[in-house]
Protein backbone atom coordinates (compact mmCIF):
# COMPACT_ATOMS: atom_id res chain seq x y z
CA UNK A 1 0.00 0.00 0.00
CA UNK A 2 1.24 3.46 -0.85
CA UNK A 3 2.36 5.63 2.02
CA UNK A 4 2.82 9.36 2.41
CA UNK A 5 5.58 11.16 4.21
CA UNK A 6 4.55 14.39 5.90
CA UNK A 7 7.07 16.80 7.37
CA UNK A 8 6.13 18.42 10.68
CA UNK A 9 7.85 21.63 11.71
CA UNK A 10 7.49 21.86 15.48
CA UNK A 11 8.81 24.62 17.75
CA UNK A 12 11.79 22.45 18.74
CA UNK A 13 12.64 21.00 15.33
CA UNK A 14 11.31 19.05 12.36
CA UNK A 15 9.98 15.48 12.32
CA UNK A 16 8.53 13.18 9.67
CA UNK A 17 5.42 11.03 9.97
CA UNK A 18 4.46 8.23 7.57
CA UNK A 19 0.80 7.47 6.91
CA UNK A 20 -1.44 6.03 4.21
CA UNK A 21 -3.32 8.60 2.09
CA UNK A 22 -6.53 6.94 3.34
CA UNK A 23 -5.59 7.69 6.96
CA UNK A 24 -7.75 10.22 8.74
CA UNK A 25 -6.77 13.64 10.00
CA UNK A 26 -7.31 12.21 13.49
CA UNK A 27 -4.67 9.56 12.67
CA UNK A 28 -2.35 12.36 11.61
CA UNK A 29 -2.82 14.25 14.87
CA UNK A 30 -2.00 11.11 16.89
CA UNK A 31 1.09 10.47 14.76
CA UNK A 32 2.20 14.06 15.34
CA UNK A 33 1.71 13.52 19.07
CA UNK A 34 3.92 10.42 18.91
CA UNK A 35 6.85 12.15 17.23
CA UNK A 36 6.67 15.52 18.98
CA UNK A 37 5.25 14.73 22.40
CA UNK A 38 2.66 17.48 21.98
CA UNK A 39 -0.79 16.20 22.92
CA UNK A 40 -3.57 16.41 20.34
CA UNK A 41 -5.58 19.08 22.22
CA UNK A 42 -2.56 21.34 22.29
CA UNK A 43 -1.85 21.07 18.55
CA UNK A 44 -2.49 23.78 15.99
CA UNK A 45 -1.58 22.40 12.56
CA UNK A 46 -1.33 24.54 9.45
CA UNK A 47 -0.36 23.69 5.88
CA UNK A 48 -0.11 25.26 2.44
CA UNK A 49 0.93 28.72 1.27
CA UNK A 50 -0.36 30.93 2.69
CA UNK A 51 -0.69 28.62 5.72
CA UNK A 52 -4.26 27.58 6.56
CA UNK A 53 -5.48 25.87 9.70
CA UNK A 54 -6.26 22.16 9.59
CA UNK A 55 -9.66 22.44 11.26
CA UNK A 56 -10.90 20.14 14.00
CA UNK A 57 -14.22 19.68 12.25
CA UNK A 58 -12.45 17.69 9.55
CA UNK A 59 -10.72 15.09 11.75
CA UNK A 60 -12.76 12.23 10.21
CA UNK A 61 -11.70 13.18 6.68
CA UNK A 62 -8.95 11.29 4.90
CA UNK A 63 -5.69 13.11 4.33
CA UNK A 64 -6.52 13.45 0.64
CA UNK A 65 -10.01 14.76 1.33
CA UNK A 66 -8.59 17.32 3.74
CA UNK A 67 -6.44 18.73 0.94
CA UNK A 68 -3.11 17.32 2.06
CA UNK A 69 -0.58 15.76 -0.30
CA UNK A 70 2.42 13.48 -0.11
CA UNK A 71 5.51 15.33 1.19
CA UNK A 72 3.33 18.12 2.56
CA UNK A 73 4.92 20.33 5.18
CA UNK A 74 2.82 20.93 8.30
CA UNK A 75 3.52 23.75 10.73
CA UNK A 76 2.84 22.87 14.35
CA UNK A 77 2.38 25.43 17.09
CA UNK A 78 1.34 24.84 20.69
CA UNK A 79 -1.97 26.21 21.88
CA UNK A 80 -2.22 28.11 25.14
CA UNK A 81 -4.40 26.47 27.80
CA UNK A 82 -7.43 28.77 27.42
CA UNK A 83 -7.58 27.70 23.78
CA UNK A 84 -7.14 24.02 24.70
CA UNK A 85 -10.31 23.93 26.78
CA UNK A 86 -12.34 24.87 23.73
CA UNK A 87 -10.53 22.34 21.58
CA UNK A 88 -10.99 19.48 24.04
CA UNK A 89 -14.72 20.17 24.30
CA UNK A 90 -15.01 19.98 20.51
CA UNK A 91 -13.16 16.66 20.09
CA UNK A 92 -15.54 13.73 19.73
CA UNK A 93 -14.37 10.62 21.57
CA UNK A 94 -15.14 8.22 18.69
CA UNK A 95 -12.84 10.16 16.37
CA UNK A 96 -9.90 9.41 18.65
CA UNK A 97 -10.88 6.03 20.05
CA UNK A 98 -11.43 4.64 16.57
CA UNK A 99 -7.75 5.02 15.83
CA UNK A 100 -6.22 4.12 19.18
CA UNK A 101 -7.92 1.59 21.44
CA UNK A 102 -8.96 3.05 24.74
CA UNK A 103 -7.38 6.43 24.09
CA UNK A 104 -8.91 9.73 25.13
CA UNK A 105 -7.67 13.24 25.73
CA UNK A 106 -7.23 12.36 29.39
CA UNK A 107 -5.22 9.22 28.63
CA UNK A 108 -2.65 11.37 26.88
CA UNK A 109 -2.10 13.59 29.91
CA UNK A 110 1.53 12.56 30.12
CA UNK A 111 2.06 14.56 26.93
CA UNK A 112 0.29 17.70 28.08
CA UNK A 113 2.56 20.72 28.54
CA UNK A 114 2.66 21.98 32.12
CA UNK A 115 0.45 24.88 33.14
CA UNK A 116 3.28 27.37 32.76
CA UNK A 117 4.14 26.24 29.21
CA UNK A 118 2.03 28.81 27.41
CA UNK A 119 4.15 29.92 24.46
CA UNK A 120 5.80 33.20 25.28
CA UNK A 121 7.45 35.54 22.86
CA UNK A 122 11.21 35.98 23.09
CA UNK A 123 12.17 39.35 24.52
CA UNK A 124 11.08 41.91 21.96
CA UNK A 125 9.96 39.11 19.62
CA UNK A 126 6.93 38.74 17.40
CA UNK A 127 4.25 36.15 16.74
CA UNK A 128 3.85 35.11 13.11
CA UNK A 129 0.44 36.29 11.84
CA UNK A 130 0.27 33.28 9.51
CA UNK A 131 1.24 30.33 11.74
CA UNK A 132 1.48 31.93 15.25
CA UNK A 133 5.06 30.72 15.75
CA UNK A 134 7.04 32.84 18.23
CA UNK A 135 10.11 34.40 16.62
CA UNK A 136 13.07 36.35 17.96
CA UNK A 137 12.99 40.08 17.31
CA UNK A 138 15.94 39.92 14.89
CA UNK A 139 14.17 37.49 12.54
CA UNK A 140 12.81 39.33 9.47
CA UNK A 141 10.83 36.25 8.40
CA UNK A 142 9.16 33.46 10.37
CA UNK A 143 11.50 30.56 11.10
CA UNK A 144 8.54 28.19 10.90
CA UNK A 145 6.71 29.16 7.71
CA UNK A 146 8.81 31.90 6.07
CA UNK A 147 6.17 34.64 6.30
CA UNK A 148 7.64 38.15 6.72
CA UNK A 149 7.39 39.80 10.12
CA UNK A 150 4.83 42.59 10.47
CA UNK A 151 7.71 45.04 10.88
CA UNK A 152 9.44 43.78 7.74
CA UNK A 153 6.21 43.94 5.76
CA UNK A 154 5.81 47.53 6.85
CA UNK A 155 9.41 48.32 5.92
CA UNK A 156 9.04 46.70 2.52
CA UNK A 157 5.84 48.58 1.83
CA UNK A 158 7.39 51.83 2.98
CA UNK A 159 10.37 51.16 0.74
CA UNK A 160 8.08 50.94 -2.26
CA UNK A 161 6.10 54.10 -1.56
CA UNK A 162 8.09 56.29 0.80
CA UNK A 163 11.04 58.34 -0.40
CA UNK A 164 10.68 57.08 -3.96
CA UNK A 165 9.05 58.78 -6.90
CA UNK A 166 8.03 55.61 -8.63
CA UNK A 167 7.16 53.37 -9.97
CA UNK A 168 5.97 55.46 -12.89
CA UNK A 169 7.03 55.94 -16.48
CA UNK A 170 9.86 58.40 -16.99
CA UNK A 171 10.87 60.59 -19.88
CA UNK A 172 13.73 62.55 -18.36
CA UNK A 173 16.66 62.15 -16.01
CA UNK A 174 20.00 60.37 -16.11
CA UNK A 175 21.00 56.97 -14.77
CA UNK A 176 23.73 57.18 -12.15
CA UNK A 177 25.92 54.53 -10.63
CA UNK A 178 25.84 54.57 -6.84
CA UNK A 179 29.07 52.89 -5.77
CA UNK A 180 28.90 50.44 -2.88
CA UNK A 181 31.75 49.60 -0.51
CA UNK A 182 34.15 46.77 -1.39
CA UNK A 183 33.41 44.80 1.76
CA UNK A 184 32.09 41.43 0.49
CA UNK A 185 28.53 42.67 1.00
CA UNK A 186 28.13 44.88 -2.08
CA UNK A 187 25.31 42.70 -3.44
CA UNK A 188 23.28 43.14 -0.26
CA UNK A 189 24.26 46.77 0.20
CA UNK A 190 23.04 47.54 -3.31
CA UNK A 191 19.64 45.97 -2.63
CA UNK A 192 19.49 47.63 0.78
CA UNK A 193 20.09 51.03 -0.82
CA UNK A 194 17.60 50.52 -3.63
CA UNK A 195 14.82 49.15 -1.42
CA UNK A 196 15.36 51.19 1.73
CA UNK A 197 17.52 54.15 0.70
CA UNK A 198 19.95 52.89 3.34
CA UNK A 199 23.28 51.15 2.80
CA UNK A 200 23.40 49.81 6.35
CA UNK A 201 21.08 46.83 6.21
CA UNK A 202 23.20 44.17 4.52
CA UNK A 203 23.37 42.02 7.66
CA UNK A 204 19.58 42.13 7.95
CA UNK A 205 19.22 40.91 4.37
CA UNK A 206 21.71 38.10 5.00
CA UNK A 207 19.61 36.99 7.96
CA UNK A 208 16.44 37.20 5.90
CA UNK A 209 17.97 34.99 3.19
CA UNK A 210 19.15 32.42 5.75
CA UNK A 211 15.70 32.30 7.34
CA UNK A 212 13.98 31.95 3.96
CA UNK A 213 16.20 29.03 2.99
CA UNK A 214 15.48 27.32 6.30
CA UNK A 215 11.74 27.91 6.04
CA UNK A 216 11.43 26.29 2.59
CA UNK A 217 14.03 23.49 2.41
CA UNK A 218 12.19 21.74 -0.41
CA UNK A 219 12.68 24.68 -2.75
CA UNK A 220 16.04 25.75 -1.33
CA UNK A 221 17.57 22.31 -0.99
CA UNK A 222 21.20 21.21 -0.95
CA UNK A 223 21.25 20.65 -4.71
CA UNK A 224 20.10 24.21 -5.33
CA UNK A 225 22.22 25.85 -2.64
CA UNK A 226 25.37 23.84 -3.34
CA UNK A 227 25.62 22.74 0.29
CA UNK A 228 23.30 21.47 3.05
CA UNK A 229 20.75 24.04 4.17
CA UNK A 230 22.26 24.49 7.64
CA UNK A 231 25.73 24.93 6.17
CA UNK A 232 24.37 27.44 3.66
CA UNK A 233 22.66 29.41 6.41
CA UNK A 234 25.90 29.66 8.38
CA UNK A 235 27.79 30.60 5.22
CA UNK A 236 25.45 33.36 4.04
CA UNK A 237 25.31 34.90 7.52
CA UNK A 238 29.09 35.40 7.39
CA UNK A 239 30.11 38.92 6.42
CA UNK A 240 32.85 37.52 4.16
CA UNK A 241 30.49 35.55 1.90
CA UNK A 242 29.59 37.06 -1.46
CA UNK A 243 26.03 37.27 -2.72
CA UNK A 244 24.93 36.12 -6.16
CA UNK A 245 22.09 34.60 -8.12
CA UNK A 246 20.52 32.52 -5.36
CA UNK A 247 20.46 35.44 -2.96
CA UNK A 248 19.05 37.82 -5.57
CA UNK A 249 16.28 35.33 -6.39
CA UNK A 250 15.29 35.12 -2.72
CA UNK A 251 15.35 38.90 -2.32
CA UNK A 252 13.31 39.43 -5.49
CA UNK A 253 10.56 37.20 -4.10
CA UNK A 254 10.74 38.77 -0.65
CA UNK A 255 10.36 42.33 -1.91
CA UNK A 256 8.09 41.27 -4.81
CA UNK A 257 10.26 43.18 -7.28
CA UNK A 258 12.20 42.37 -10.41
CA UNK A 259 15.94 42.74 -9.87
CA UNK A 260 17.59 43.52 -13.20
CA UNK A 261 21.29 42.69 -13.10
CA UNK A 262 23.27 44.49 -15.81
CA UNK A 263 26.42 42.51 -16.62
CA UNK A 264 29.23 44.88 -17.57
CA UNK A 265 31.24 42.25 -19.43
CA UNK A 266 28.54 40.64 -21.57
CA UNK A 267 26.15 43.63 -21.49
CA UNK A 268 23.42 41.09 -20.80
CA UNK A 269 20.46 41.90 -18.53
CA UNK A 270 19.36 39.08 -16.22
CA UNK A 271 16.07 39.74 -14.43
CA UNK A 272 15.43 37.91 -11.15
CA UNK A 273 11.72 37.69 -10.37
CA UNK A 274 10.84 37.80 -14.08
CA UNK A 275 7.58 36.03 -14.87
CA UNK A 276 6.12 36.65 -11.41
CA UNK A 277 4.02 39.63 -12.49
CA UNK A 278 5.85 41.96 -10.12
CA UNK A 279 4.96 45.57 -10.78
CA UNK A 280 8.30 47.06 -9.75
CA UNK A 281 11.88 46.75 -10.98
CA UNK A 282 15.26 47.83 -9.63
CA UNK A 283 18.61 47.87 -11.44
CA UNK A 284 22.07 46.82 -10.28
CA UNK A 285 25.36 46.85 -12.16
CA UNK A 286 27.58 43.75 -11.96
CA UNK A 287 31.24 43.92 -12.95
CA UNK A 288 32.15 40.28 -12.37
CA UNK A 289 33.25 40.71 -8.77
CA UNK A 290 31.25 43.70 -7.58
CA UNK A 291 27.70 45.09 -7.49
CA UNK A 292 26.65 48.74 -7.55
CA UNK A 293 23.19 50.27 -7.51
CA UNK A 294 21.72 52.16 -10.45
CA UNK A 295 19.30 55.01 -9.82
CA UNK A 296 17.63 57.79 -11.78
CA UNK A 297 18.73 61.34 -10.96
CA UNK A 298 18.19 64.80 -12.32
CA UNK A 299 21.92 65.04 -13.02
CA UNK A 300 25.20 63.28 -12.23
CA UNK A 301 25.80 65.69 -9.35
CA UNK A 302 22.34 65.41 -7.81
CA UNK A 303 22.27 64.22 -4.16
CA UNK A 304 21.37 60.60 -3.43
CA UNK A 305 18.40 61.74 -1.37
CA UNK A 306 16.71 62.76 -4.62
CA UNK A 307 17.33 59.41 -6.36
CA UNK A 308 14.47 57.48 -7.94
CA UNK A 309 15.26 53.86 -7.14
CA UNK A 310 12.26 51.79 -8.30
CA UNK A 311 10.70 51.63 -11.74
CA UNK A 312 8.01 49.99 -13.80
CA UNK A 313 9.29 46.85 -15.56
CA UNK A 314 8.09 48.19 -18.91
CA UNK A 315 9.75 51.60 -18.56
CA UNK A 316 11.75 51.48 -21.81
CA UNK A 317 13.33 54.88 -21.19
CA UNK A 318 14.86 53.75 -17.90
CA UNK A 319 15.98 50.39 -19.29
CA UNK A 320 17.73 52.15 -22.18
CA UNK A 321 19.52 54.41 -19.70
CA UNK A 322 20.67 51.40 -17.70
CA UNK A 323 21.96 49.73 -20.85
CA UNK A 324 23.81 52.93 -21.67
CA UNK A 325 25.62 52.83 -18.32
CA UNK A 326 26.59 49.22 -18.94
CA UNK A 327 27.88 50.02 -22.44
CA UNK A 328 30.01 52.82 -21.03
CA UNK A 329 31.50 50.58 -18.33
CA UNK A 330 32.12 47.85 -20.87
CA UNK A 331 33.92 50.17 -23.32
CA UNK A 332 36.14 51.37 -20.49
CA UNK A 333 36.91 47.73 -19.61
CA UNK A 334 35.41 48.36 -16.19
CA UNK A 335 34.68 44.70 -15.61
CA UNK A 336 36.55 41.63 -14.49
CA UNK A 337 36.68 38.49 -16.61
CA UNK A 338 36.02 35.95 -13.86
CA UNK A 339 37.19 33.08 -16.02
CA UNK A 340 40.77 34.23 -16.52
CA UNK A 341 41.35 37.39 -14.53
CA UNK A 342 44.08 38.07 -12.02
CA UNK A 343 43.21 40.03 -8.89
CA UNK A 344 45.41 42.07 -6.61
CA UNK A 345 44.32 42.13 -2.97
CA UNK A 346 44.82 45.69 -1.80
CA UNK A 347 44.65 44.58 1.82
CA UNK A 348 47.69 42.29 1.74
CA UNK A 349 49.23 42.48 -1.74
CA UNK A 350 48.44 38.87 -2.75
CA UNK A 351 47.90 38.20 -6.47
CA UNK A 352 45.05 35.76 -7.06
CA UNK A 353 44.06 33.91 -10.22
CA UNK A 354 40.34 33.51 -10.95
CA UNK A 355 37.12 34.05 -9.05
CA UNK A 356 37.38 30.85 -7.03
CA UNK A 357 40.77 31.86 -5.64
CA UNK A 358 39.48 35.32 -4.78
CA UNK A 359 36.44 33.93 -2.97
CA UNK A 360 38.58 31.49 -1.00
CA UNK A 361 41.03 34.25 -0.08
CA UNK A 362 38.22 36.54 1.07
CA UNK A 363 36.65 33.75 3.13
CA UNK A 364 39.92 32.88 4.87
CA UNK A 365 41.23 36.38 5.49
CA UNK A 366 38.20 38.65 5.53
CA UNK A 367 39.88 40.84 2.91
CA UNK A 368 37.49 42.46 0.45
CA UNK A 369 39.38 45.12 -1.47
CA UNK A 370 40.33 43.64 -4.87
CA UNK A 371 41.35 45.25 -8.13
CA UNK A 372 42.11 43.62 -11.45
CA UNK A 373 45.80 42.93 -11.87
CA UNK A 374 47.27 43.60 -15.32
CA UNK A 375 50.39 41.52 -15.85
Amino acid sequence: MDTWQLRVRAPDGSQTVTLAPSSSVADLRLAVEDVTGISVPFQALKFGRPPKLLGRDGDELTLEAAGLANRETLMLSVLAEPEVAAVVSSIQEPALSSTRSGSSPASSSAHLPPAHADPELPAGGWACPACTFSNAAVMPVCEMCGSPSPASQGKAAAALVGGMRGPQLHTSGTMVRRVMADDNSCCFTSISYLMYGDRGRAAELRELIAATAGADPERWNAATLGKPVAAYQAWIRSSTSWGGGIELAILADYFAVEIAVMDAQTMRMDVFGSGSDYSTRIYVLYTGIHYDALALAVSESAPETADVRTFLPDDVYVEDLARGVVAHVNSAHGFTDVGSFALFCQDCGTVLRGQKAAVEHASKTGHGSFVEYRE
